[in-house]
């Protein structure tokens, strides 16, 4: 969806759905992506939230025992 800056770098977001093996997407129209297994950190928001929310997200990684995977 789309890319941002701050002092800290690039960093961007999606919005993302799950779709049932039988669902593919057609070309131009969404990018079907595959996650590996882990450890994924999720929240909601309003689209005009979006840099807050990612704020917040990333001082609670911070704070907690998790880091940021590298994909």
């Amino acid at each position: 969806m789309g890319r941002e800056s701050d002092q800290a770098g690039t960093y961007g977001y999606d919005a993302c759905l799950t779709v049932g093996p039988n669902i593919h997407c057609q070309p131009g129209e969404r990018v079907q992506k595959e996650f590996e297994g882990g450890l994924y950190a999720v929240t909601r928001c309003r689209p005009e939230d979006v840099v807050d929310t990612w704020h917040r997200l990333h001082e609670w990684v911070t704070r907690s025992p998790y880091h940021m995977g590298e994909h």
